[in-house]
């Protein structure tokens, strides 16, 4: 879902992602290209709607910059669309994936490691990821390590 960034702060924010029909297999990419005002400040004050979302928020700006709420930021429309069609042909791993994130976020090391463990683990066990194992070349075959002949000293 494509949006303009004065329409995320002016309307969207007052609504429940979920009513709105943004789930998982979805992403958000908010466009600040033509708009005139301050991102950082339309960032800030849709902060929590961001943070609710099922599936990753993207920000569309010409100058890249880390804008707070924001799971990541982009400076060109084919950038937006590659990680869209990303989260579409894997949704559970990429809510996954920014849920996780959001929650490390807050916590210290320790748990992030916990958390980012568990997300993977999961994630290994789901379709999403054997469909990628089974696209993966197959591994080329060693060759014998053939060393030289060694001498014993008599």
């Amino acid at each position: 879902m494509q949006i303009e960034a004065t329409a995320l702060v002016n309307d969207l924010i007052d609504y429940d992602p979920l009513i709105l029909g943004i789930g998982p297999g979805k992403s958000v990419t908010v466009d600040f290209t033509s708009f005139d005002g301050d991102a950082v400040e339309v960032a800030a004050r849709a902060k929590s709607w961001l943070q609710r979302l099922p599936c990753p928020s993207i920000a569309l700006i010409t100058t890249p910059m880390r804008l707070k709420g924001f799971d990541l930021s982009v400076s060109s429309p084919a950038e937006a669309e590659r990680i869209e069609a990303a989260a579409a042909n894997n949704p559970v791993a990429s809510t996954v994936l920014v849920q996780a994130l959001r929650v490390i976020e807050g916590l210290p090391l320790q748990a992030g490691l916990v958390v980012e463990s568990l997300a993977f683990a999961a994630l290994q066990q789901g379709h999403e990821f054997q469909d990628w194992l089974a696209r993966l070349p197959p591994p080329r075959t060693a060759r014998p390590l053939r060393l030289p002949p060694t001498r014993r000293p008599c």
